[in-house]
């Protein structure tokens, strides 16, 4: 467990001010909103694996996830065979306009080296994580 809870609370409170003075931004919405995505998604992550190593307690956990600290979308599907390095939730969502495609961080990385004309995923940035 964490020594101190302050620990666990100044990692949050950090996380959600580079959160907010992103959102105050209006210059490159795009590249806000993947900053924003990458944020969210690092934060999470973090506090899942310290819940999974034991470093946090439950009570503590649930009480992220109850107050959307976490996102408990992203851990549920991370817990999926196959999903354990999923970027963001929109990445998956499946509409019209992106019908029968995957984001990149849903192909391993070797079969990536093959498409050289990718840059990154349009709605969180992912370069490629598998």
């Amino acid at each position: 467990m964490f020594q101190k809870k302050n620990e666990l609370n100044k990692f949050i409170d950090d996380i959600d001010k580079e959160l907010k003075s992103l959102l105050c931004r209006k210059e490159n919405v795009r590249e806000e909103l993947k900053e924003i995505l990458r944020l969210t998604t690092f934060k999470t992550k973090r506090v899942f694996q310290w819940y999974n190593g034991g470093f946090i307690s439950e009570s503590d956990y649930k009480k992220l996830i109850n107050e959307n600290k976490i996102s408990k979308d992203l851990i549920n599907q991370w817990k999926i065979n196959g999903y354990q390095k999923l970027c963001c939730i929109r990445c998956i969502i499946n509409n019209k306009e992106d019908k029968d495609k995957v984001c990149i961080c849903r192909i391993p990385s070797e079969c990536l080296k093959k498409i050289e004309s990718f840059t990154e995923c349009n709605y969180c940035g992912c370069r490629g994580c598998s």
